[in-house]
């Protein structure tokens, strides 16, 4: 089961970066700062991963009813950023970053309606 969780994370990402990599155009900051050369003390990855978020806002006009779910959103964020972090490891050739879906979880992501190809691994 992990393996399968793991595969459709992986092919949710890669759809999710190739349906909107027009509009992220292929050399979006964002997305090279979330992934290049991180310090991975913990103070700064806390200040990366805040001033990512602000900037996720900001370009996707995101904005949150009550601190609780803006607290909740950061978390997910910060989850999907590592998950970014590490596929973008895993294949170099591959852009894995930020999109207008960031602060959702793969439920919510599969609930709203999205839908990733199932690919058979050999």
């Amino acid at each position: 089961m992990s393996l399968n969780c793991s595969l459709y994370v992986i092919l949710s990402l890669l759809f999710i970066s190739a349906v909107y990599a027009d509009t992220l155009n292929g050399d979006d900051p964002l997305i090279r700062q979330v992934v290049d050369g991180q310090d991975t003390s913990s103070s700064n990855l806390l200040n990366a991963e805040q001033h990512h978020f602000s900037q996720f806002k900001s370009k996707f006009k995101k904005s949150y009813g009550s601190q609780d779910e803006h607290d909740y959103r950061f978390s997910v964020f910060k989850a999907n950023l590592r998950r970014a972090a590490r596929h973008q490891k895993l294949d170099p050739t591959a852009s894995h970053g930020v999109t207008q879906f960031s602060d959702l979880t793969p439920a919510e992501f599969r609930k709203a309606g999205f839908r990733v190809a199932q690919v058979e691994v050999a």
